[in-house]
């Protein structure tokens, strides 16, 4: 990462910083570098199977509001099938979740720009 990134990623104020979002959310150009790992001579992998589903429910949540619209869409879909209190349900959780969408955005702090380079300033 160059430094640039560094120093913006460093102003975020957030506490559980998901840091491969936070590199793409910042906008700069990315590269991939192919590699070969060796295989892991002593001890163990710290992640079981339940650490990385827990891990992929955070990455979900962190960076994508998802979730809260498959909710909303099946409350729509659940009320044109007749369940009108499962519907009522969902719809409202749906509601409800981009209240705190919202909420999480503004606790964030995340700046609404950034700028790339400053010119005769």
């Amino acid at each position: 990462m160059s430094r640039r990134v560094v120093d913006i990623l460093n102003t975020m104020p957030e506490h559980s910083r998901f840091l491969r979002g936070l590199r793409a959310w910042v906008g700069f150009k990315q590269a991939s570098i192919a590699y070969d790992r060796p295989k892991r001579e002593k001890g163990k992998s710290g992640y079981n199977l339940l650490k990385i589903g827990q891990f992929s429910v955070y990455c979900l949540l962190a960076f994508s509001n998802m979730p809260l619209y498959i909710c909303f869409v099946f409350g729509i879909v659940a009320l044109f099938c007749g369940k009108v209190f499962d519907a009522m349900e969902l719809f409202s959780i749906g509601i409800l979740g981009k209240y705190v969408v919202r909420i999480s955005d503004e606790v964030n702090q995340r700046p609404l720009y950034l700028i790339k380079e400053k010119i005769n300033l």
